[in-house]
């Protein structure tokens, strides 16, 4: 069995880059901007079973394109924290990350960029940025004007993740016995 600890440390690697404190710019989080109604957005857990939802279609879609990707599982854990601002009705969710230990090549990242963005555009993430993109170490964030984020990062392992800038949670809390439940693992092709 060859060594992971070099795969896991660059793995880990990413996943501090994808987890950096990098806000996506909106109007929740601008304090400039006119802020948006918070009732007028879907709830925390709603908007959480979107981006998961949205998290899954651009797993099953790079796996379809590059086959040695299809092994993923989640890594970390969620975390929250308040609003922004005077918001405090409301809560930030982070996501943890979904990972597979394939690295995509620039060939690969080329493939697959396209369709992520246009499952993002669809998804209404529409704000793209690519702060960190070089051969074979590609970082890419699909925004929203209402504050919802995707990542997506390949540099020793492929991450995907997303956070949430601010929801109400209403009546629908996430929390079970004090925890957000992880997802489960997706299944191995």
């Amino acid at each position: 069995m060859k060594p992971r600890l070099p795969m896991l440390v660059t793995a880990l690697a990413l996943v501090g880059l994808l987890t950096a404190c990098q806000q996506p710019e909106s109007p929740i989080l601008n304090e400039e901007a006119t802020p948006m109604d918070l009732a007028a957005l879907p709830t925390l857990r709603q908007t959480q079973q979107q981006m998961l939802g949205l998290i899954d279609d651009v797993r099953q879609r790079i796996s379809e394109q590059v086959p040695a990707a299809a092994a993923w599982h989640w890594n970390r854990e969620w975390a929250t924290s308040g609003c922004p601002g005077e918001v405090d009705e409301g809560l930030m969710l982070y996501f943890p990350n979904l990972v597979t230990t394939h690295n995509l090549s620039t060939a690969e990242w080329d493939r697959v960029f396209p369709l992520v963005e246009r499952l993002s555009a669809a998804a209404g993430l529409t704000e793209v940025s690519l702060p960190g993109n070089a051969e074979n170490n590609h970082d890419a964030r699909f925004s929203s004007a209402d504050g919802r984020q995707l990542l997506l990062g390949a540099a020793g392992a492929t991450v995907i993740s997303a956070r949430i800038s601010c929801r109400e949670i209403r009546d629908e809390p996430i929390r079970v016995d004090g925890e957000i439940p992880m997802p489960p693992d997706p299944p191995a092709r």
